[in-house]
Formats: structure tokens, C-alpha cells, sequence
């Protein structure tokens, strides 16, 4: 798993994925830096999964603290759609009176705040030049091995499929947390209102039968998207109709 290189780190997020790759790593651990953003915005169950599985492991952990609740706060909710003139950098150029109150942020831009960016700034810094991940073949969305300014991504479950995962964890007596049941995968963020094409409503039924509070409050977040969307779809539809008419 380490072949070329002393160290390595390895990125867990406490999802079933990389909660098997941490396993398989056992052998190395003594090797291994294993790193877990924390966003400030887990689900109390990924919390305790994370604890338990953390304490059960004799490994090297660093835990990188984010606060997603105070850039969300600032920069607006995060979208899969977003209309450039409803940003927190555009909005105030634009002058648009009538606007939906509320600003939306592309989740690229909360996640790499908030998640990929300290983590890549921790692995970097701690001089580790091999970076194991969970990532496999079979995933919507995935990096493949690869290797990017001096350091190499390394994706030891690249052939795996989801079942063989849940098989093995099982094999393991791991008691994943309860929303892998309902078709959901790791919540790192309950926060989150982007990703919806990516497994979005069974995550969002998860939310509501479990946590209807937290529910309520991302279900006001997407309203806002969704009036962002809309009010600027509307003023693009005049033009759009002119262009497309037959």
C-alpha cells in the first residue's frame, strides 16, 4: 500500500469507504497519519461513529477543525446551481432591487474552504508525499490515481464495488451509522444544501424523519436557492425565447 515512499497519510471522513481503507491500512498504521476534517456540522451519530472508530485503532490522527456554519453565514448557502449575480462577490455590484433576500455560494467553494483546501494545507505541510484515499471506479465522483505538485493519490479499493465494502465492514463487525440503511451516504456536513443530484432526497428524508430541527433549517436554506434560481431564470426567459423561437 506504501510501496516508494516511508510515510503516507490517509484521508478519512468517517464514510464507509475510507472507514475500509483505514482498516485495510492496519498493517501500516505505524506509518500512517490518518486526517479527519471536522466541519462543525456533523450529525451527532458520524461524530460518534468517528470517536469510536478513532479510539478502537492504535493510529496517528490529526483532526483539522472547520466552521462551514460561519462561512455559510457570510458567503451564503451552497448551491449545485448558482446564479453568479446572487454571490456575496456579485450581488452588491449588481443593483438588482428586487433580488431574493439571502446570497448563494457553489459548493465547490464551501467544500474546498472548508474541507479539501485545510486538508490538502495539513498533508502538504506535514511534509507526506503519498495520500491514500477511498475513492473507487464504481463512484459517481471520483479522482483517480493520479500524481499533483510532488504528491501521489493512491486508491488502494479502486476496484471494489459499494457491496464488497458493505461485505467487508460487515466481515469486520462494523456497525456503520444508521442513515447506510436508507440508501444515504456519510454525512459530513448536515449543513449541506448542494450535492442533491448525488444521493440528495434519500439524505434529505434521512434528515427530516431523524432531525427535524436541522431539517427545518437547511429546508429554509434551499428555499432561498430556489428563489435565486427561479427569479433569475425568469429575467433570462425573455431572451432565452427570442433566441430559441422557431
Amino acid at each position: 500500500m506504501l510501496t516508494g515512499h516511508k510515510r503516507a497519510a490517509l484521508q478519512f471522513s468517517g464514510g464507509k469507504d475510507s472507514t475500509a481503507l483505514l482498516l485495510q491500512a492496519r498493517p501500516w498504521l505505524d506509518r500512517i497519519t490518518v486526517y479527519f476534517v471536522n466541519t462543525g456540522v456533523m450529525l451527532p451519530e458520524q461524530r460518534d461513529f468517528v470517536q469510536r472508530t478513532i479510539q478502537s485503532l492504535n493510529a496517528t490522527v490529526r483532526i483539522i477543525q472547520t466552521d462551514v456554519a460561519a462561512f455559510t453565514e457570510k458567503y451564503g448557502t451552497p448551491a449545485d446551481i448558482v446564479p453568479l449575480e446572487s454571490t456575496f462577490f456579485m450581488a452588491p455590484a449588481m443593483n438588482l432591487r428586487d433580488m431574493p433576500p439571502g446570497k448563494v455560494v457553489a459548493y465547490s467553494d464551501c467544500c474546498g474552504a472548508n474541507i479539501w483546501h485545510p486538508l490538502m494545507d495539513a498533508i502538504r505541510g506535514d511534509g507526506h508525499t503519498l495520500v491514500l484515499r477511498g475513492n473507487k471506479a464504481c463512484d459517481s465522483r471520483r479522482m483517480p490515481d493520479m500524481k499533483f505538485e510532488g504528491i501521489e493519490f493512491r486508491n488502494p479499493l479502486w476496484t471494489w464495488s459499494d457491496e464488497d465494502v458493505f461485505r467487508f465492514l460487515a466481515e469486520e463487525g462494523v456497525a456503520l451509522p444508521p442513515w447506510y440503511s436508507h440508501g444515504c451516504d456519510s454525512f459530513d456536513c448536515w449543513l449541506c444544501t448542494a450535492h442533491l443530484p448525488y444521493g440528495g432526497a434519500p439524505r434529505l428524508a434521512f434528515l427530516r424523519r431523524n432531525h427535524p430541527g436541522m431539517f427545518d433549517i437547511v429546508k429554509d436554506r434551499l428555499r432561498t436557492i430556489d428563489r435565486h434560481i427561479e427569479y433569475h431564470a425568469r429575467r433570462m426567459s425573455a431572451a432565452l425565447e427570442e433566441a430559441l423561437e422557431d
